[in-house]
């Protein structure tokens, strides 16, 4: 197994671990091809995006990159909801990587959250948070 895929593993069991109710997956699908039930637990899926930034001394070269990641949060609520109830339900998951920052996993050097973006509505009753993160590598 690959540094990369030992890393992505370490972020997806802690969000495991410490979101239980939720589905954690490096498996990205569609809406359309999710059971219904993983939808209303709601998912994450952890996605790697790319690494730059490296040192390049000698004897270090290619190494203490930074490792951007994302993770997708998708859920849906049911068909008469309000469209500002899905917002507040990405609003959990928000607070929720957030407290993912607050206990870095073991294993991962430093976890910094960038940025994230939510659907804005736009999707009612269906709902998306998308997280942007870095990973200090070594």
């Amino acid at each position: 197994m690959s540094d990369l895929s030992t890393q992505m593993n370490i972020v997806k069991v802690a969000l495991a671990a410490m979101f239980p109710l939720r589905i954690v997956t490096r498996d990205l699908l569609d809406f359309s091809m999710r059971k219904q039930s993983e939808l209303k637990s709601g998912i994450y899926t952890v996605l790697s995006s790319d690494e730059g930034g490296y040192s390049n001394n000698m004897g270090r070269e290619a190494a203490y990159g930074r490792h951007n990641i994302m993770i997708l949060g998708q859920l849906k609520l049911a068909e008469n909801v309000a469209p500002h109830e899905v917002e507040d339900a990405e609003g959990v998951m928000i607070d929720e990587i957030k407290a993912l920052m607050r206990n870095v996993p073991a294993g991962i050097n430093a976890l910094i959250l960038k940025r994230w973006r939510q659907s804005q509505q736009m999707e009612s009753p269906f709902g998306w948070v998308m997280f942007e993160l870095e990973m200090m590598g070594g």
